[in-house]
């Protein structure tokens, strides 16, 4: 397409006498509309050369020519050092993004103002897990002495609280405008922009061109004649529907796989939250050690399974990969034993469906009448289904990762897509010409390339965004508040026992001493 744009600006600037160098000198025709017309009072023959057209077409060609390069070489360069001086502005206790947003609150509404306000919160509780490593799950230790204390002992230490795990939506304007200055969209605006520019420079040389050779029919006429004719129009009209057919297709998978990470998450959550409930409220004895100790051994085990299900999510888990290594950091954490790390370590990729094997082992070796009978059983049955639940949904969130679009299919909307915007960038010259004998400045041309690249090129840049939903900074999943929030309610749920004589205590007999020793 380079050498294409380089050989019609050669024949649009090349010297010809009376037409072109490549057509035979023929009769001039007729314009095709009025505005090709030329003035009435224009002199016959060829016009003087004009040196302020070349500039314009060569400035174009130059600064459009600069933008592409500037973002294949220098563009990453600048992203890489833009967040290096964010990662030290964190580091010295300066927030960055808390002093933008404050200096543009001055020019918003009251609801612009609360949703940036959300967003900088929710960016800064993202930032500290995924940024700082200052996780808040791998930030606090679990100990059986803290858990077994009863609900009304003020010593206690429950899990820290945890942000939203989501991104909240945002509808206003200014929001979601912004999104178009980050460092994924911006790249595609500057690209667009680039190839408006240079397609611009195409009509600028097309236009002086036409205007220094009216006493002949010349090449670039004989291109504009076909290009702004039916077959052009048929062209883009037969063609415009399959690229765009293809594209909103293929975008919207990635779209709904997108929205299935999150659901799969959820889900999780969902029976881990489920298995806490039913077996915190099918204890025995409540006030008995042994089932507190059984009670704490599950918590452990809940936890450690969404500490292995998302270990490749969270940066100071993925940090320390599948070994010994990890194992030892999670002993650390209160997760494990040292007993149970030769165990859970050989079995490598698989820890995590071992870790949910103990839990369903001890649910039901305690419920057994054979067994220490620390649960009353009944919810047995309904235990073993959450677990299988909760497995088929962690191995249905990985295999979702592992389910994007055939690569045979990706090629071919990328070849029909870059084939689309590529008729454009190279006829919309032709298509959008206006005759400037003054500058040859082809401002239609360079907006309207400009636009229609954007909607090709803009919607399939949000493929590569969307299938990372982990890895960039907006419309990303905060797995760390996931994790938290659910070790929350897992350490609620499977304590509502404890002290449970003391809510069946008389309303005569509240003011009495009968707290549990």
């Amino acid at each position: 397409m380079l050498g294409l744009y380089i050989f019609i600006y050669l024949l649009a600037a090349m010297p010809s006498r009376g037409g072109s160098l490549l057509v035979p000198q023929t009769p001039a025709p007729q314009p095709l509309n009025d505005s090709m017309a030329p003035s009435p009072n224009a002199p016959e023959g060829p016009v003087p050369r004009r040196p302020l057209p070349r500039v314009v077409a060569g400035a174009q060609f130059f600064i459009g020519f600069g933008l592409l390069l500037f973002r294949s070489t220098a563009y990453n360069l600048c992203l890489r050092r833009k967040e290096n001086v964010k990662n030290e502005s964190r580091q010295d206790g300066a927030n960055v993004a808390e002093t933008r947003v404050s200096w543009k609150t001055c020019f918003m509404g009251p609801s612009t103002q609360a949703e940036a306000k959300k967003h900088q919160e929710w960016q800064q509780a993202r930032a500290k897990a995924f940024k700082e490593n200052k996780s808040i799950f791998c930030n606090h230790v679990r100990t059986e002495a803290n858990f077994v204390k009863n609900n009304t002992d003020v010593s206690v230490t429950r899990p820290p609280g945890s942000p939203m795990e989501i991104e909240p939506p945002y509808y206003s304007r200014s929001m979601l405008y912004s999104l178009f200055f980050t460092e994924q969209l911006g790249e595609v605006v500057l690209i667009c922009l680039a190839w408006g520019l240079l397609s611009g420079g195409v009509g600028t040389a097309i236009c002086i061109s036409i205007v220094e050779e009216r006493s002949g029919k010349s090449l670039v006429e004989n291109l504009n004649e076909w290009t702004t004719g039916d077959r052009l129009g048929d062209l883009l009209s037969d063609f415009k529907w399959f690229p765009t057919f293809l594209l909103v297709g293929h975008l919207a998978f990635y779209v709904q796989r997108w929205r299935n990470f999150m659901f799969a998450g959820w889900r999780v959550e969902g029976r881990l939250k489920d298995i806490s409930l039913l077996v915190g409220a099918d204890v025995r004895d409540p006030n008995d050690g042994a089932t507190r100790a059984l009670m704490f051994k599950i918590y452990r085990y809940l936890v450690l399974a969404m500490a292995l299900q998302y270990r490749v999510v969270l940066p100071e888990l993925a940090a320390l990969g599948m070994g010994s290594e990890l194992a030892q950091f999670l002993q650390k954490l209160g997760l494990l034993t040292a007993q149970e790390i030769p165990q859970l370590v050989p079995c490598g990729s698989r820890m995590r469906d071992t870790v949910l094997g103990w839990i369903a082992y001890e649910v039901n070796s305690n419920s057994h009448p054979g067994g220490a009978k620390l649960l009353c059983g009944q919810n047995t049955l309904v235990v073993n289904e959450k677990i299988t639940a909760a497995r088929a949904q962690m191995m249905f969130f990985h295999g979702n990762n592992f389910y994007p679009q055939p690569n045979f299919y990706a090629a071919f909307v990328k070849v029909i897509v870059d084939l689309y915007c590529g008729i454009i960038i190279v006829t919309y010259p032709f298509k959008m010409l206006t005759l400037d004998e003054n500058s040859g400045f082809q401002p239609m041309t360079v907006v309207s390339v400009f636009l229609m690249v954007l909607c090709f090129l803009g919607f399939e840049s949000l493929v590569p965004i969307l299938s990372k939903p982990f890895a960039i900074r907006h419309d990303t999943f905060n797995i760390d508040a996931l994790i938290a929030g659910t070790e929350e309610t897992a350490f609620a749920y499977l304590r509502v026992g404890f002290d449970a004589e003391a809510r069946r205590t008389p309303a005569s007999l509240e003011q009495a001493d009968l707290k549990p020793k």
